[in-house]
């Protein structure tokens, strides 16, 4: 049984250039699709997004947290237990911040 991953939205950037492009009259959302690679859905999509939010961000993700949860204010307290506990292991770092802050980090969000 495999995994059920999505993959990552395209990037800010692509989609950026895509209207533009358009914009700029370059271009069918054919010929955008060619010359970017991408579906003709993709590049309507596109479209279809910035006419209706204004925005081409990609969409928020259903159930998928959005917040970071080492900011800024966490960072500077996990730094103050690195300078008291030079030694610690990445997995020992994620077990104090559990500690800290009553959640669980990945060692790869901890990285």
């Amino acid at each position: 049984m495999g995994l059920n991953v999505m993959p990552a939205p395209y990037s800010l950037d692509l989609r950026q250039k895509v209207i533009e492009v358009y914009a700029n009259e370059e271009g069918s959302i054919h010929q955008l699709a060619t010359r970017f690679k991408l579906s003709k859905n993709t590049v309507s999509g596109f479209l279809k997004r910035l006419r209706e939010t204004g925005t081409v961000h990609p969409k928020r993700r259903e159930g998928v947290e959005h917040l970071a949860k080492m900011d800024e204010p966490r960072a500077q307290s996990m730094a103050e237990v690195l300078q008291r506990e030079p030694d610690l292991t990445l997995q020992e770092w994620c077990q104090r911040f559990e500690v800290r802050f009553g959640e669980t980090i990945s060692t790869s969000a901890m990285d």
